[in-house]
């Protein structure tokens, strides 16, 4: 396979697609990787094409991942995932996981080497620093937040929705992801600029680049010049980056002011800004490196509760008698609680439903991602990683395996609601089978110590606007539909489908 990979360079070369210095350079490091160069992933079994050779035809990511789960039997196994090796484990290592740091293994160094994010943010990914205002800042002040949600919830539903009592068509995952984005605004930005139209496109062409950029740089076959010209596709990304931080950052500096002037002036916002405020140590508040974490902690918050929202959609509509149950379920509860805390505590069905979506329909193939940061990592049988180790796990399988869940594929809105409504033998309580607990069989939001630490106001968001669509709109197809909307799939990654459309108009 080098062999082949070595003549099909030449024949690249003499055909005069390739300069001379490229040739000599690309066939070097490839010689000294294959004989050289003792890779650590070389001990496992791979599936799908070597790093060699970068166009032989593969299958996708995600079937590379469910076949070496499947083969491997409780073995390690490397997959090639977004142009590097990365060495994919069975969950019984989920346990070394859930209690490791990250000082030994990092999330965060782990999603930046996948998607390139250091070529525009540098080391911004180095620090914990955005989980902990999610952890200290919003999540202490959830309950005070279901009120200024509502309220967005139904300012963003009517501008971009609508109020009419006639059938109208709408792109259902655009329309869906700017409304979240707008209620994301609201919470990890602030109000001054959650409405403003200029900014909510700017954000979202910001958070759309990170993943262009990272989908060109594993596309096209760059070889070892992958990080030189990783650096050039960014500047797209940069530019789209430069603009959203051109409206935020003076509305930054102009917190930081105020907190300087007026300390209890400044506590009555509440908000992404304020909580990141709070951690920031005041000599260290530079309007500029604030207003990129307050920026990538929104790309965090508005992406996954778009897509989920709109994978609610489409799943309801599969199904016009659980549409009508959720529907009954959110009436009932909205008139016995209101808006409040308590309504979204008794939602069971609908919390059911959004658990079981994640596991059928999980965002990805792998997930709770790591980069070893130690000399090295051992895990309890004794495997031992080295430093810059890029490990993951194979969470779809993990979540359609017979051995986890009875019939696994099919889709069973009512799976978690009858479990929470029986007390089974362990005494398993309400809190087990939410949609937002972290488990070893329901890893929708990662696991262990770095689990998404907005998990819980990403249900809640989510709760609050399919509520609110169910209650205040009839949905439907907007042509009669026989399967399910298909997914995008890039990289073992899984996004909502962009030209699915549906009718709705206003009830009442």
């Amino acid at each position: 396979m080098a062999l082949h990979a070595l003549l099909h360079l030449l024949n690249v070369y003499y055909q005069g697609c390739l300069p001379y210095n490229v040739l000599v350079i690309t066939v070097c490091t490839m010689l000294y990787k294959l004989f050289f160069s003792k890779s650590f992933y070389c001990r496992f079994r791979r599936f799908g094409r070597p790093w060699y050779l970068p166009l032989l035809p593969s299958k996708p990511v995600h079937d590379l991942v469910a076949q070496g789960y499947r083969e491997k039997n409780n073995e390690p196994f490397v997959v090639r995932w977004w142009a590097r090796d990365w060495l994919v484990l069975p969950p019984k290592y989920l346990r070394d996981v859930k209690h490791s740091n990250s000082e030994s293994l990092s999330f965060f160094r782990a999603i930046d080497e996948a998607l390139g994010l250091h070529y525009s943010v540098g080391n911004l990914y180095h620090s914990q620093k955005m989980s902990e205002v999610i952890k200290k800042g919003m999540n202490t002040q959830l309950p005070t937040l279901t009120e200024p949600i509502v309220s967005e919830v139904e300012h963003a539903i009517e501008s971009h929705i609508g109020t009419s009592k006639e059938w109208k068509e709408i792109p259902a995952a655009r329309t869906i992801s700017r409304l979240v984005n707008q209620v994301a605004c609201r919470m990890l930005i602030g109000p001054e600029l959650c409405r403003d139209q200029a900014f909510l496109d700017a954000t979202l062409a910001f958070m759309e680049s990170i993943f262009f950029h990272a989908i060109i740089t594993i596309a096209v076959p760059f070889g070892p010049f992958r990080r030189l010209f990783a650096k050039l596709v960014a500047f797209s990304h940069r530019r789209n980056l430069r603009k959203a931080m051109q409206m935020l950052q003076p509305l930054v500096a102009r917190r930081i002011r105020e907190r300087e002037d007026d300390e209890s002036k400044s506590n009555r916002n509440n908000d992404g800004i304020q909580w990141t405020l709070d951690l920031t140590e005041a000599t260290k508040r530079d309007p500029y490196q604030i207003s990129l974490e307050v920026l990538h902690n929104l790309f965090a918050g508005s992406l996954a509760p778009g897509s989920m929202v709109t994978e609610l959609v489409f799943q309801a509509l599969m199904d016009f008698n659980l549409l009508e149950q959720l529907r009954n379920e959110a009436s009932q509860a909205i008139e016995l609680y209101g808006w409040t805390e308590k309504l979204l505590a008794n939602l069971p069905l609908q919390d059911s439903f959004i658990r079981e979506l994640n596991r059928v329909y999980p965002t990805g193939a792998t997930g709770c991602s790591r980069l070893v940061m130690d000399k090295s990592f051992t895990f309890h049988d004794g495997l031992t990683v080295p430093r810059g180790t890029r490990i993951t796990f194979p969470i779809q399988a993990v979540l359609h395996d017979v051995d986890n869940f009875e019939n696994p594929s099919v889709f069973d809105p009512y799976r978690f609601f009858n479990k929470r409504s029986t007390v089974s033998e362990d005494h398993a309580t309400e809190y087990q089978w939410a949609a937002s607990t972290a488990t070893p069989t329901n890893l929708a939001f990662g696991y262990g110590k770095h689990v998404c630490p907005g998990r819980f106001y990403c249900v809640r968001q989510c709760k609050i606007i399919f509520t609110k669509i169910l209650v205040d709109y009839e949905i439907g197809w907007s042509s009669p539909m026989k399967e399910r909307p298909r997914r995008d799939e890039i990289e073992g990654q899984f996004g909502t489908n962009k030209s699915q459309t549906i009718r709705v108009r206003r009830r009442g």
